[in-house]
């Protein structure tokens, strides 16, 4: 079924997602949201009135204290604390809280069911940006099909045209956003190759600009010290907040923005992808030693490249010899003689 922008509102449980999720969401969530789809660009998601109305001036305002029972404010010290306390941003350039970082986002829509699955790696000057799909039903990592992987100026991704092949762009550069939008009134989401256009490649988490499009509306804050997590409700959509330690690259572990009709979540695994991607290796020349069929991709055909970022992500799934080809398009990434190793996890 062809990837779909749905403005119906939509009731989403995240209870079947990936292990990150399962572990801090319980099974029963109702995940709302809103979006918006901006035209002519290779984007997932762009996720509008999601959390607020904004009013005021430009200033980041101190969270209000929300219309609610005191019982449901006990986490607006705790939500202020990370408001006020920095290292909220990740990103490819110098204000980042980390020059090192790995995290990664979730988007999913209830109808038609689907998710998609992206990782950023950075180190230094280093950057890399991947998909991922699973089977219906399965979210075990061996389970995973790494779908694409991009560099700043070279795009490679299996070819949902020609199972066992590959697809290659050379020129362009990604672009990972999840951040509040300029207006403070909204939540920004996307995820695109962009082939043309731009100067260089964009990587931005944001965690201040989202907290902050919490304020204006916010209906209740609230403290689950089990689990870790600020839960904040605004008018809506819900907004889990899991803080991190000092020693992590960010102040926030997790951040899961849910509406009925779409969700997204930020997630820092604990620890590195393991073997660390060998970016560098990652050249056309070496793509097309690879000896699999290649293809392609034009400047200006920017549906060619939705399928490894829209929801739902294409089917890379049924025919075996996709899994086949990203064994060999991961193994690129890899010191030699370590392919073997790493082959039944194809998502790092």
């Amino acid at each position: 079924m062809p990837a779909r922008r749905l403005r119906r509102r939509i009731k989403l449980h995240p209870a079947t997602t990936n292990r990150p999720v399962a572990r801090i969401v319980p099974r029963g969530t109702i995940v709302r949201t809103m979006s918006h789809l901006r035209s002519c660009l290779v984007a997932i998601l762009c996720v509008t009135s999601l959390l607020s109305a904004a009013r005021g001036d430009d200033a980041a305002a101190p969270p209000a204290t929300p219309k609610a029972n005191a019982d449901a404010v006990d986490g607006l010290p705790a939500l202020k604390k990370l408001f006020d306390g920095g290292r909220l941003r990740l990103s490819n350039d110098d204000q980042s809280a980390a020059k090192a970082f790995y995290f990664t986002l979730t988007g999913w829509v209830r109808t038609p069911p689907g998710r998609a699955d992206i990782a950023v790696w950075r180190d230094g000057d280093k950057l890399l940006v991947w998909s991922w799909s699973y089977p219906a039903g399965d979210d075990r990592p061996e389970s995973a099909i790494a779908t694409c992987a991009a560099a700043d100026g070279l795009f490679v991704g299996l070819d949902p045209k020609n199972p066992g092949g590959l697809v290659l762009f050379q020129g362009g550069h990604p672009e990972v956003v999840l951040a509040g939008a300029a207006d403070k009134q909204s939540a920004d989401f996307r995820v695109r190759y962009r082939p043309a256009g731009a100067d260089a490649a964009r990587v931005l988490f944001d965690g201040r600009t989202l907290i902050q499009s919490t304020f204006p509306r916010m209906l209740s804050a609230s403290l689950d010290a089990q689990q870790g997590l600020i839960k904040v409700k605004t008018e809506k959509a819900t907004v889990d907040v899991k803080p991190a330690g000092e020693k992590r690259p960010c102040a926030l572990d997790y951040v899961m923005i849910t509406g009925e009709q779409q969700a997204v979540t930020f997630y820092v695994p604990p620890e590195p992808p393991k073997p660390q991607p060998l970016v560098g290796q990652l050249t056309a020349p070496a793509v097309k030693a690879l000896g699999l069929p290649l293809r392609t991709l034009a400047a200006d055909d920017e549906a060619a490249f939705r399928p490894y970022f829209d929801v739902p992500v294409a089917d890379f799934q049924t025919d075996p010899r996709h899994r086949q080809a990203a064994m060999k398009l991961w193994s690129l990434l890899q010191e030699k003689g370590e392919e073997k190793k790493f082959e039944p996890k194809l998502s790092f």
